[in-house]
């Protein structure tokens, strides 16, 4: 007997479908989710340096919300396989999901940084960056709520708000590296580690930056 393939309605099928049908809203709380474990994750980032943290236990915490982050991600992943109706378009959802999975690894990445290379303290430029990102990933565990709301006017304020810290890191980011390399005092072991750590924090901002990029073109998508 041959083989049946089964497609997907055109996506005007799929708009109409989504006039009768009711929605499976679960996906909102999904991405609310994942938005405040990004949040978690820069917290538990920012306890380097503490008394009671070593970068052994810093990296440890941050790898479980990694794990967990990468948990509600398949979570998303395997909802859209079987849901029909979405809220928003299904390749939306995905790429949302995605782009704050990515933010978290980064995380995870730099915070592996810091217990390789022994990295102890964080320096003011480590500091300021690290901030920032923590300004971004509240701003956008604020924003996520909006999408639930159809709030697109403030989805687009917090997408500029994210905006204008990604050139913030960017210029602690630019300015830290050339006095890296041209302050003739700076041990090249250090140097090196500085260096590291601010590429993967300002990545983790501009990945930021992406998410909020991705959130404004759905604003004006459905706005």
């Amino acid at each position: 007997m041959p083989v049946t393939e089964v497609t997907r309605p055109p996506s005007g099928f799929q708009t109409l479908f989504r006039r009768v049908f009711p929605k499976d809203h679960s996906f909102f709380a999904k991405l609310e989710q994942l938005s405040l474990i990004a949040q978690r994750a820069v917290t538990e980032l920012g306890r380097l340096g503490a008394q009671d943290a070593s970068p052994d236990e810093v990296a440890q915490a941050v790898l479980a919300v990694e794990h967990e982050a990468d948990a509600v991600f398949h979570e998303v992943e395997a909802a859209l396989a079987r849901t029909f109706v979405t809220p928003i378009d299904r390749e939306d959802i995905h790429q949302l999901a995605f782009e704050i999975e990515e933010i978290v690894d980064t995380v995870n990445v730099a915070a592996r940084t810091c217990s390789l290379l022994r990295i102890k303290e964080l320096t003011p430029a480590m500091k300021a960056l690290l901030a920032t990102l923590g300004q971004c990933t509240d701003v956008l565990a604020e924003a996520f709520p909006l999408l639930r709301r159809n709030d697109y006017a403030g989805i687009m304020v917090a997408a500029r708000k994210i905006r204008g810290f990604e050139k913030e890191a960017d210029t602690v980011f630019r300015q830290t590296l050339s006095a890296l390399f041209q302050d003739p005092s700076t041990n090249a072991k250090e140097l090196l580690k500085e260096k590291e750590l601010i590429e993967h924090f300002e990545e983790a901002v501009d990945r930021c930056d992406r998410l909020a990029n991705t959130l404004s073109s759905l604003a004006v998508k459905h706005g």
